[in-house]
């Protein structure tokens, strides 16, 4: 859903789009997988994805009680489309 509201590389595309994915450097994040156009980091977010300090979210606190320490995170840095 996200890839197709995504900002269009092409000039000639009259339909205004909604957002960009944005790459962060591969050293801040060196594990990423590009699915229908949209960037998805694998690991935590840090300052390069918009994170001024780790902190832990509900969501969080409540996956690793239910499911011990076999965790893993997958985000998205998007920006509004031009």
């Amino acid at each position: 859903m996200l890839g197709a509201l995504r900002a269009s590389d092409d000039a000639a595309h009259d339909a205004p789009r909604l957002l960009s994915s944005v790459s962060i450097d591969k050293a801040e994040a060196p594990y990423y997988e590009d699915v229908g156009g949209v960037r998805l980091y694998y690991g935590v977010p840090g300052l390069a994805g918009g994170h001024l300090k780790t902190e832990q979210s509900y969501f969080d606190r409540f996956w690793e009680y239910r499911q011990g320490q076999d965790t893993e995170r997958f985000y998205m840095v998007l920006s509004r489309g031009q």
